[in-house]
């Protein structure tokens, strides 16, 4: 890895990044450094925002109690398609 790379990798994350971080961003877990290196990578990434609010309906769904009914068609398809895309690219 060449030092720019380093240096890049310092102060902002990855998509991937994102990702395994995801848990502990909403849990509150990441220390104030990473959470804002975090917040800089959403503020700027479309791909990330996308992923993010969609992370947040299927959650805020998910903790409805809805044990009993089930998911909506529409969401698995649109979240199957999400990250079909967001693997492709």
């Amino acid at each position: 890895m060449n030092f720019l790379t380093r240096l890049r990798r310092r102060f902002m994350l990855t998509c991937e990044d994102v990702n395994e971080f995801l848990v502990d961003y909403f849990d509150g877990r990441l220390d104030e450094s990473m959470r804002e290196r975090f917040e800089r990578h959403i503020d700027s990434c479309e791909s990330c925002q996308a992923f993010i609010d969609q992370y947040e309906k299927t959650m805020a769904f998910l903790r409805e109690d809805r044990v009993e009914e089930e998911v909506p068609e529409e969401l698995v398809e649109r979240t199957l398609i999400f990250l079909r895309e967001e693997l492709d690219s």
